[in-house]
């Protein structure tokens, strides 16, 4: 394992401590769970609470798909 704060480590350092935890038996998945919902709240409509001011299709060039929801959730 890695000591001291992730934060305060190089590049190098992140790089190194991430793969070690990737390749243990619980941080795949763990890692895996992150990325998905980092994407999610990256790509998601701003509507639902995340892409705050749409930074997140900004920072990829893009806008969100038409027609866009009106509202939070469908009621059922």
């Amino acid at each position: 394992r890695e000591k001291g704060r992730f934060n305060t480590y190089t590049e190098k350092e992140k790089e190194r401590a991430l793969r070690a935890y990737e390749e243990s038996s619980y941080g795949s998945s763990w890692l895996s769970r992150i990325m998905t919902l980092s994407m999610e709240a990256l790509l998601s409509d701003p509507i639902y609470g995340s892409n705050i001011k749409e930074k997140g299709w900004q920072a990829l060039g893009t806008e969100g798909g038409q027609p866009r929801p009106k509202s939070r959730y469908i009621l059922l």
